[in-house]
């Protein structure tokens, strides 16, 4: 048996798409310090971009990375990453975005751990994967037509049983919040990864694959595999959508669900399939309801949100933000109707609705300066939308996820991540919320106290770990999350409530998890035995090379914080899913600083410039990263 294809392929798969070379990668050039999914992605983004690159230059590379675990039995393992230099986070860096469904697993069928695109097509195209045969074909019939539409053509055309990935119109214009569809529901987004997939006039990937996946110990992993799912049975997360707090959501989904809908090998099911009369089917979860959230005047209006939205490719989470914060800035007097040509007083109405995302997609108008993110718009209105802005996007232009003035822990996610920190951290967040939760419905009570804190203790090394308005510990416990989020990420496997196991409904009385659940899966599955703290050591690998990537493109200390709205203006509310609060709390500048100072001392990174320090980086194997942070860094000290 040849070890090195255990879990793996051995191949990333490479094409220039300006040349039209194709070539293939060794994977174990980068999986034996990286693992794969964000750490390997990261690797290869650190080796061959150029710092100061635009996202739309031809020489930025889209990475598409799954993992060792993608594609095998273990529970949520249909998962991949995209990777990019991003335009849609403010300002430009590499960063991630994460998507589910069967197009991650369908690559490692065809024999391909990964793909990196470079370059550009003089005209638009479409990737083919089969197996070993790997072409580029014309896109040009399919350029100008919707997410939706360009799958139906490319099954037609390729047959069935393909996985695709494609852009809508939004992509091909550059929009800087637009996604990569797949599916009926499944996106890379937040951060532009459809934009920049456009920049590169490739409208589509489309792959089918005939191989199978080996893993070392067979007998072990299987039994991993049926506690992973045991634990994850009956999970709350499978109803979120239908069961959440919002109401509208849950009565919405009961009307029109017509079933449960998974990615790849996922026992959660967390999606609702709906269907209404006269409009595609879809899956929902999430703010993917972003408009029917917002306030709509029937159900259509609000199937018409999501669904345009898809079929355009633009990011609902952003959408759902940015809508709240510009018809707030209208209701104060601050933009007109007149100077931005939105019918802002008609929000609810499906025209509205229509209406606003053609004029983004197509760059109409002022749709042209909101095509350009939530940073532009705050830029084109200037100080008296600043507050606005703040509030709904703390930091690097992405839409807020978790109150940042509330809760210390997310603070410092927020302060510290390349992008939005949460879509890829949930652990903490579900288990503390939990804690105070009024739903699922279906399920009777929550975590006690005492529960809540014996698995603080038990994960995160202390009570303090769970308190969820304290800034004690929390330091620490962020880098922690840091480093167990990069290695779930890297497997890849599903962070959305499910990885780390940290509690399990199926575990009374203590309703503890198994936070240690990934490892298992992978030493068993690859044959690779680590040590706990060896795989956290991975991890902390993975976290610090993403910061010397964001170093090597100007982030420094500075840049490490939130807007200063947050530590300025109370919070009045939280939404209902978050904790019931008995004051209303701002972030606390100083202590805010003295956790930050800590967080720094933890890393091993410089207290004055937020740069990883030499020892460190060489302490975790990356010395060739040092060498070049150290001269990255002394040039930037010396100035021009």
């Amino acid at each position: 048996m040849d070890e090195k294809k255990i879990c793996w392929t051995g191949h990333i798969l490479r094409v220039d798409l300006s040349t039209g070379e194709i070539s293939l990668e060794p994977t174990t050039r980068y999986s034996e310090r990286f693992l794969g999914g964000d750490g390997i992605g990261m690797k290869i983004l650190w080796d061959e971009l150029t710092p100061g690159l635009h996202p739309f230059d031809p020489e930025n590379r889209l990475v598409f990375m799954t993992g060792p675990l993608t594609g095998t039995l273990a529970p949520t393992s249909g998962r991949f990453e995209v990777l990019t230099k991003a335009p849609g986070v403010d300002p430009f860096t590499p960063t991630r975005s994460g998507i589910g469904g069967y197009f991650g697993s369908e690559l490692k069928f065809a024999g391909y751990d990964g793909l990196i695109v470079q370059g550009k097509a003089e005209s638009p195209t479409v990737l083919l994967i089969f197996d070993s045969k790997v072409k580029l074909d014309s896109a040009k019939d399919l350029w100008g037509r919707d997410a939706f539409e360009t799958q139906k053509t490319l099954t037609r055309t390729y047959g069935k049983g393909i996985r695709a990935l494609c852009i809508g119109p939004a992509g091909e214009n550059r929009v800087h919040f637009s996604a990569i569809i797949s599916d009926s529901g499944y996106a890379a987004a937040k951060t532009g990864m459809g934009a920049v997939m456009g920049s590169k006039n490739l409208k589509a990937i489309v792959v089918k694959g005939s191989q199978g996946l080996r893993v070392a110990r067979p007998e072990e992993f299987i039994s991993h595999v049926q506690e992973a799912k045991r634990l994850l049975r009956n999970h709350p997360m499978r109803d979120w959508a239908s069961q959440g707090p919002i109401e509208g959501q849950w009565k919405f989904v009961q009307r029109h669900r017509v079933k449960y809908a998974s990615c790849f090998c996922c026992p959660v099911a967390c999606r609702s399939f709906v269907r209404m009369p006269g409009f595609d089917g879809g899956e929902v979860m999430c703010l993917s309801q972003y408009y029917l959230n917002l306030g709509t005047e029937n159900d259509e209006a609000a199937w018409a949100g999501k669904v345009f939205s898809d079929q355009m490719g633009l990011c609902q989470y952003t959408l759902f933000d940015l809508i709240l914060w510009l018809v707030e800035e209208f209701k104060a007097g601050n933009i007109t109707e007149k100077e931005t040509g939105i019918a802002w007083s008609q929000l609810g109405t499906r025209k509205f609705i229509e209406d606003f995302l053609r004029k983004i997609t197509h760059r109409e108008g002022f749709g042209d300066v909101i095509a350009d993110g939530p940073v532009a718009v705050f830029r084109h209105f200037g100080a008296k939308v600043k507050d606005g802005y703040e509030a709904h996007f703390p930091a690097r232009s992405q839409a807020e996820h978790y109150s940042v003035r509330a809760y210390p822990l997310v603070l410092m996610q927020w302060a510290m991540g390349s992008r939005d920190p949460l879509s890829g951290a949930h652990d903490w967040t579900v288990l503390v919320y939990w804690s105070g939760m009024n739903w699922p419905r279906t399920q009777k009570g929550a975590l006690t106290p005492g529960q809540l804190k014996a698995i603080g203790r038990q994960v995160y090394g202390s009570e303090a770990s769970v308190d969820a308005f304290s800034y004690e510990d929390k330091a620490r416990v962020a880098a922690i999350i840091q480093d167990m989020s990069s290695l779930k990420n890297s497997l890849v496997l599903c962070d959305w409530s499910c990885f780390p196991i940290l509690s399990s409904i199926n575990n009374p009385p203590d309703y503890k998890g198994d936070p240690d659940m990934e490892r298992k899966l992978y030493c068993s599955a690859t044959g690779q035995d680590m040590e706990k703290k060896d795989w956290l050591r991975v991890g902390e690998r993975i976290v610090n090379l993403e910061r010397c990537l964001m170093v090597r493109e100007g982030r420094r200390k500075e840049h490490d914080t939130v807007g200063e709205f947050h530590f300025r203006v109370p919070e009045t509310a939280v939404p209902p899913w978050e904790k019931p609060q008995p004051v209303p709390p701002v972030a606390d500048q100083e202590k805010f600083e003295a956790m930050r100072d800590e967080f720094y001392r933890l890393r091993g990174w410089d207290p004055v410039t937020g740069v990883p320090a030499g020892p460190k980086l060489k302490s975790l194997d990356l010395a060739d990263v040092a060498e070049e942070i150290h001269e990255h860094d002394r040039l930037h000290q010396a100035g021009p």
